[in-house]
């Protein structure tokens, strides 16, 4: 069997260590390190506050007069001055809420079949406020009618 003998590559002038750390080499590289991460951080900020939007939070409970919630309620957000709606529906628990809303100014209607239909004007929504709002609705008219219709038995004679 033929051996290889591996020979050692040519021996090359080196630098200590301590000069090529202290060397302009190392500085520019350093300098480089440190111009990206900066550019980095800038371009993330600049896409996070970019992300950041005017916007708050509208919540409340919907009871009736005797303190019960009520479920299944229509409740209709409308900006005054913009036109934006957003309706969302109470849950079991007659808890709503409607998440990043753009600021402004509010008119809040609720609704549910048997009662009043309820409505706030005003409501002032700030930059990441939460505007909670306690509703009480009213029991309405009752508008039910039930016809009932009676034919009287033919008589057999």
């Amino acid at each position: 069997m033929e051996s290889h003998i591996v020979k050692p590559p040519e021996t090359v002038d080196r630098q200590p260590a301590q000069e090529y750390m202290s060397g302009d080499l190392f500085c520019e590289a350093e300098y480089r390190i440190v111009k990206l991460r900066v550019t980095f951080l800038l371009l993330l900020c600049a896409v996070y506050c970019g992300a950041q939007a005017a916007t708050g939070n509208i919540r409340g409970t919907v009871s009736d007069s005797t303190g019960a919630l009520l479920p299944n309620c229509s409740v209709n957000i409308a900006n005054v001055s913009t036109g934006f709606t957003r309706t969302v529906k109470t849950n079991e628990r007659g808890d709503f809420n409607a998440p990043s809303i753009p600021v402004g100014v509010y008119n809040v209607t609720v609704e549910l079949t048997g009662f009043q239909k309820t409505a706030l004007s005003g409501v002032e929504l700030q930059v990441d406020q939460t505007a909670t709002l306690p509703i009480e609705l009213k029991p309405g008219p009752i508008n039910e009618r039930v016809d009932v219709q009676a034919t009287a038995p033919l008589l057999e004679t």
